[in-house]
């Protein structure tokens, strides 16, 4: 087995007894740097990024390698990837660019493995110059999504 083979299988084998973490991505240079990127049902600590970085650092070193690694949570800013980080965030604010370049912004209703389904607000103008305030429920397959980010909302 190759190295990178051999740092997915260690991964997977680590993630399959912490069911309740989950691989966002994971990038292996040529240089031998590995960096992995996990989020959590209940969200990161800290502990399971040093917990995974030192359970892979102890099967690598048993081969006397030298590599460099760093374990990630996303960032706030970063793009949701896979369905189930849509799904842990369901209620939450959203701002889609689709692959056709419209931009959305609404409230994460649903989600499942193939689309998600986004609450969307806006006003509708009535005769007579009136205006309503309206809501939406659209539907958008993953394979549509080009970007997905979390809106933060800060309190004063």
């Amino acid at each position: 087995m190759d190295f990178n083979t051999r740092i997915k299988y260690y991964l997977e084998n680590i993630l399959e007894e912490n069911p309740d973490i989950f691989l966002i991505d994971v990038d292996i240079r040529s240089n031998d740097s590995i960096k992995i990127v996990i989020d959590g049902d209940n969200g990161i600590k800290v502990q399971d990024c040093i917990k995974i970085s030192r359970a892979i650092k102890s099967k690598i070193d048993e081969e006397d390698k030298n590599f460099s690694i760093e374990v990630t949570s996303p960032g706030i800013g970063e793009n949701l990837k896979i369905s189930r980080q849509y799904k842990n965030n369901v209620g939450r604010d959203l701002e889609l660019k689709l692959d056709d370049g419209t931009f959305i912004d609404g409230k994460l209703k649903k989600a499942n493995d193939k689309k998600i389904e986004l609450e969307i607000s806006g006003i509708n103008s009535k005769s007579k110059g009136k205006k309503y305030p309206r809501i939406e429920k659209e539907s958008y397959y993953y394979k549509d999504i080009k970007q997905a980010r979390l809106k933060v909302k800060f309190k004063n």
